[in-house]
Parts: structure tokens; C-alpha cells; sequence
């Protein structure tokens, strides 16, 4: 008797962790969605705003107009890992060059920053900037650029792996 009572001790304890590890597990993937949504429309807001100061700089001639259009991003981050806050955009252009994505980029990022400080934006660290433009390129007539937004460490920790990686590679 006493060695059924036991096991059905163990059986209900076990069920009992295993369901709170359950609900665990939904709670933060309910929380991480919540932050990638909340995160996906921060940066969209503040890419729309960059944007259209990167096109009256003329340095670029995207096919979007940000007074009746905004930024729509993906999310990019799903196959880098879970809480990373990477948004993948693409727009149609026009006469863009491979050499002159360097200097946009950077000009980019620099708004995008100078944005996110006007709106009160803040990084998870004061020794990161709240975006970055972690990488850009043209295929198909398309610009697509990835924009990190840089509010929790998993997404700080994506940019300084592909910053490893890019001076690995030679690329940076």
C-alpha cells in the first residue's frame, strides 16, 4: 500500500513541474511575441522617418512615399534565435549602385539614431546605439536592409556575433 501512495506521490509531482514548466514556457513566448510586436512597430515608425530623410538628401530614390506609405518590416530574428529584434525590409530603386551602399548604410543608421534620441529611445546598454543597420544589399532592382533594434541583450548579442563573423570573413 505504502509503495502505491508513493508512486502516485511522484506521479502528481512530476505532472505538477512538468505544467508549470508548461506555463512558464507560454507565459514568455506570450511576453517575447508582445516585444517583437511592440519592437516591429518602433522601428517601422523610425525607418519611415529615416527614409524619407534619406530621400530628400537625395541620396537615394526608393519607390515609397513615407507621406502616404510607412515602413512595413518582417521579422527576420526567428531564424537567428529567439528575442532577437531583426527586421528585414526591401523597396524598389533606382539607379543604386553596390559602391555606394557603405556610405547609405551609415548615413542610414545615423539617422535611424538620431530618431530614436528625439523620440527618447533608448538601447539596453548606453555603449550601443538603439539601431543599427546590420546589413544591406540590392538583388532584383530591390534595396533590402536589416535593421537591429537594440532593447534586450539577445538582439546585442546577434550584432556582435556578425560583427565577428564579417571581420572573420573579411568583410567588415
Amino acid at each position: 500500500m505504502n509503495i502505491i501512495v508513493i508512486v502516485v506521490f511522484i506521479v502528481l509531482i512530476l505532472l505538477l513541474g512538468g505544467g508549470l514548466f508548461v506555463l512558464r514556457r507560454l507565459r514568455r513566448n506570450r511576453a517575447l511575441r508582445i516585444l517583437q510586436a511592440n519592437g516591429q512597430q518602433t522601428t517601422d515608425e523610425v525607418v519611415t522617418v529615416s527614409l524619407a530623410q534619406l530621400q530628400s538628401k537625395e541620396q537615394v530614390a526608393l519607390q515609397f512615399d513615407p507621406q502616404t506609405q510607412r515602413a512595413s518590416s518582417e521579422l527576420a530574428a526567428d531564424i537567428w534565435g529567439r528575442g532577437v529584434l531583426l527586421f528585414e525590409y526591401h523597396f524598389e530603386v533606382a539607379q543604386l549602385k553596390k559602391d555606394q551602399l557603405a556610405s547609405i548604410s551609415d548615413q542610414f543608421e545615423a539617422d535611424l539614431n538620431e530618431i530614436a534620441q528625439a523620440e527618447g529611445l533608448k538601447a539596453i546598454d548606453t555603449r550601443y546605439p538603439v539601431f543599427v543597420v546590420s546589413d544591406m544589399w540590392l538583388f532584383k532592382g530591390q534595396l533590402h536592409f536589416d535593421i537591429a533594434y537594440l532593447i534586450n541583450q539577445g538582439t546585442v548579442n546577434y550584432i556582435k556575433d556578425m560583427r565577428k563573423l564579417s571581420v572573420e570573413k573579411g568583410t567588415n
